[in-house]
């Protein structure tokens, strides 16, 4: 009874805690705060630093071309994050354009609400071959990459001919000046009338379904000695069938004629009418903005956004001063709802003419920075996440140490406390075999160690993969 007693008591010491470590219970402590800093720091980690976050990038679009002296390049800046992307406002953003390792020039702004900025940037030589487009906030880059120059493509004005019938000894053709119609903006609609080939003085007759004619077009309208006139209408609706008449003042068996056709309303489409040095821009629906382009014999030679305003009438309208357009020879301007100009109201407009613009050319995208910035963030993200998976490894590691130094502590402080119980030969015998360490607590601990660094693998897979 008494050497249970003893050995009870010895087993008591050891697990209780004993004087082999002057630290008294540190090593102990140890092993039990160890893995929760070490949960704590990886997770501090993961979901500070290894946080992916919104990647925000720099779209550039323009028409630069060859012999131009301006890039004017519309910046977007968008935000993307799980693979979501949405406009978002930078301020600072700085645009440099580069050749050859020489600065070209450099803009500098913010991009508005909408995430867009327009850039102009001015070179004191043409522009050739390859140009290099660098965009960036605060010294980070949001874009860059190079650009090839292509050579201008041409701006070709047409007559944009209404289809209709006529009939009759007098040769009537409709023409839609400007190219385009929109309701509810008055708009005008030429009329050419000839007789075998030469112009006709004939009197007009007009009469509309789904438009309202200007009352100066009802009234004594008739063809100049061009054989020409032009009619004011206001399409109310996006059908407009037009009646044309041609007849003479005298009832002489005088030549007469008629035309009746469609005329082409483009629903949505965006307006502009020139007063002196300034342009007033006008969208049939509500709209904050609008992206003007000016194109010029160089490509693209200007942009600008023009904010909008609603009036009594509920058109939502804007000016832009025309100014530095005329003065970078543009002669047409493209007007959009959206940034790529790919909207249903896009219009490009001649400058100083009656003419159509003939498949005007549309804004290209030159760099895409969103996927270069996105890029950038994971690599950022997945740098601490690895540092994440790196302390828990050594958390591990050190974790594993201190087990196996403990065990073997806590052995011999058994061993020790037997033996000193022990009275007699068979007592210290059975004492070495109850702190032998056989093949199965070698095992044991063994399994333990690795439960512990599995434990913490998973928190580093959980760094890793998140």
């Amino acid at each position: 009874m008494r050497r249970r007693h003893k050995a009870k008591a010895a087993i008591d010491v050891v697990l209780g805690g004993g004087a082999l470590y002057p630290a008294g219970v540190a090593p102990r402590g140890a092993l039990y705060l160890l893995p929760s800093m070490a949960v704590l720091a990886t997770a501090a980690l993961v979901l500070g630093p290894g946080r992916e976050r919104p990647a925000i990038g720099v779209r550039v679009w323009g028409l630069p071309t060859e012999g131009g002296k301006a890039a004017a390049l519309r910046l977007e800046t968008m935000e993307r994050q799980f693979g979501s992307d949405q406009a978002v406002s930078v301020e600072p953003l700085e645009v440099t354009v580069t050749q050859g390792g020489k600065t070209l020039g450099t803009w500098k702004g913010r991009s508005g609400e909408d995430g867009v900025a327009e850039a102009v940037i001015e070179v004191a030589e043409p522009l050739a071959g390859q140009i290099e487009v660098r965009a960036a906030s605060g010294g980070r880059a949001l874009a860059q990459g190079a650009v090839a120059l292509g050579p201008a493509k041409a701006i070709v004005f047409e007559r944009r001919m209404a289809e209709g019938k006529a009939d009759g000894e007098v040769a009537l053709r409709v023409e839609i000046a400007r190219g385009v119609l929109a309701s509810p903006f008055a708009g005008v609609v030429r009329v050419t009338g000839t007789v075998n080939g030469q112009p006709a003085g004939s009197l007009l007759a007009v009469s509309a379904t789904g438009a309202d004619i200007d009352a100066a077009s009802q009234r004594g309208l008739r063809l100049d000695a061009n054989g020409e006139a032009s009619i004011v209408l206001t399409p109310t609706w996006h059908a407009v069938e037009l009646t044309v008449g041609a007849s003479s003042a005298r009832e002489d068996g005088a030549p007469s004629g008629g035309w009746q056709g469609g005329l082409p309303v483009q629903p949505g489409a965006l307006w502009m009418k020139l007063r002196g040095d300034v342009a007033e821009v006008q969208s049939p629906v509500p709209r904050d903005r609008i992206y003007v382009s000016a194109l010029g014999e160089k490509g693209r030679v200007f942009g600008a956004i023009v904010g909008l305003a609603r009036d009594e009438k509920g058109v939502f309208g804007g000016t832009l001063p025309m100014g530095e357009v005329t003065r970078l020879g543009a002669v047409a301007l493209t007007l959009a709802g959206d940034a790529q100009e790919l909207g249903s109201g896009t219009v490009t407009f001649p400058l100083a003419s009656t003419l159509a613009v003939a498949a005007p050319p549309r804004v290209e995208l030159l760099v895409d920075g969103v996927p270069f910035a996105e890029k950038i963030e994971k690599k950022r993200a997945g740098l601490a996440r690895l540092v994440s998976v790196g302390v828990a490894f050594v958390a591990a590691l050190f974790e594993g140490i201190l087990l196996v130094l403990y065990s073997r502590a806590s052995q011999a402080k058994l061993a020790a406390h037997l033996a000193e119980a022990a009275e007699d030969a068979d007592d210290r015998a059975a004492a070495k075999r109850m702190t032998a360490a056989p093949a199965s607590r070698a095992l044991t601990l063994v399994l333990l160690v690795g439960l512990v660094v599995l434990g913490f693998g998973a928190v580093a897979a959980f760094a890793v993969v998140r």
